[in-house]
């Protein structure tokens, strides 16, 4: 993706105005950081008084863990929940494109994407009807952690990452190395997962990088 809104005009270096520019980038960003979120075990968090969670009696002083790694793919609340889909935020109009995550787009619920409703018990059929488009709700989508003490570098990691994945896919062209340690392909590369205070891969992930 060069740096340009003319394909036959030369590279150059990307500016802040670019990033407004590249909706696909940004949607395959929230995308991967839906699957494969680099908090992956998730955070903690202290009940503050006693609450009803789903029909659960979750006391005050009780210390609960939030899973985004099982959050980002419940299927209750993402549609093909398993599946690479950076389609899912452009299909509605703010669906999060254009680089403008900076704390609206996804974590503050101004996304739109499409979710699944959650079958009603006093609708049995209602799970047999397809899914809605619903706004996003900010509690299945958690990257950067969510409230007041979510991260608060968001802004500028979606900036740095849009900036340094423009730039180098405008230099280079990337495929999967499935040899060696990536043997096996997705299904190889996720048996390796390694999920401790943030997600990684045992070995590594190994691209191949061909100049353009």
């Amino acid at each position: 993706m060069e740096a340009s809104s003319d394909s036959s005009a030369p590279a150059r270096p990307l500016e802040y105005s670019d990033l407004s520019k590249i909706p696909y980038l940004t949607a395959v960003i929230k995308e991967s950081m839906r699957l494969w979120p680099v908090g992956g075990a998730g955070v903690g968090r202290v009940a503050d008084r006693d609450v009803d969670v789903g029909g659960f009696l979750v006391k005050k002083g009780t210390e609960v863990a939030i899973p985004m790694f099982c959050l980002h793919r419940a299927p209750w609340a993402w549609t093909d929940a398993e599946k690479f889909d950076p389609g899912r935020w452009l299909e509605e109009e703010g669906g999060g494109g254009g680089g403008k995550e900076g704390g609206k787009a996804a974590a503050d619920a101004t996304a739109t994407v499409t979710l699944t409703t959650s079958p009603s018990k006093a609708s049995p059929s209602s799970s047999h009807l397809p899914p809605q488009p619903l706004r996003l709700n900010p509690a299945a989508y958690l990257p950067f952690s969510s409230g007041p003490r979510d991260c608060l570098g968001r802004r500028f990691g979606m900036m740095e990452l849009g900036t340094m994945l423009a730039t180098l896919c405008s230099r280079f062209e990337f495929e999967f190395d499935e040899s060696g340690l990536n043997e096996g392909g997705l299904a190889g590369l996720e048996a390796r997962e390694v999920s401790k205070f943030t997600l990684s891969f045992d070995g590594g992930l190994w691209l191949r990088a061909t100049p353009r």
